[in-house]
């Protein structure tokens, strides 16, 4: 059984581009409770299984991945 993987739009160095699986990555990756450091390495292997990343965009990519993982982490708390 093959799971189907949401795409998700994100803005990247000004170019909007489609990424397949992030908010299922990003579930994945914080039920890991993994340090910082960790946890966007994980990310962006995760992403990278499912989507090309072109290597001058991999930085951009973590970046806006990275701020999504922790307004929604932030969310799941209760918002602090």
């Amino acid at each position: 059984m093959k799971m189907e993987l949401k795409e998700e739009r994100i803005v990247v160095a000004g170019k909007e581009i489609t990424l397949k699986g992030v908010d299922q990555i990003l579930k994945e990756v914080e039920n890991l409770n993994m340090e910082d450091e960790q946890s966007q390495r994980e990310i962006m292997k995760r992403v990278r299984m499912y989507n090309y990343i072109p290597p001058e965009l991999e930085e951009e990519v973590l970046s806006v991945l990275w701020g999504l993982y922790l307004k929604r982490k932030g969310a799941g708390r209760g918002g602090t």
